[in-house]
């Protein structure tokens, strides 16, 4: 199972903190999760985009950007690995992502 390379820096976020590593190998065993790969500079999310799904950065970094009408890109928040998104969204009322989020590196 794939969550196992993960379960030790899962167990280390705050939502996990009270499960332990092997605690979160079986709470992931239903494989109601996806593991999704990006490559350096793809985006993730487009502004807009409905969130029905709350991600955990397991490698690399991601950011939120808000990226203007000339191209111009504004970087909001830098998250790595261990960092929650989407959590705030998948439970509002109005649960479209603002702005796009892009992978920084391979994530």
């Amino acid at each position: 199972m794939e969550i196992n390379k993960y379960k030790n820096l899962i167990s280390r976020i705050y939502l996990f903190s009270d499960f332990s590593p092997d605690d979160i190998s079986n709470i992931f065993e239903n494989k109601f999760y996806n593991i999704k790969k990006y490559k350096k500079n793809s985006i993730i999310y487009l502004q807009n985009q409905i969130c029905n799904s709350i991600d955990i950065v397991l490698e690399g970094k991601t950011s939120i950007q808000k990226i203007d009408e000339d191209g111009d890109i504004l970087t909001i928040v830098t998250y790595i690995a261990g960092d929650i998104m989407g959590a705030n969204l998948a439970f509002s009322k109005i649960n479209e992502y603002p702005m796009t989020v892009t992978a920084l590196s391979n994530a």
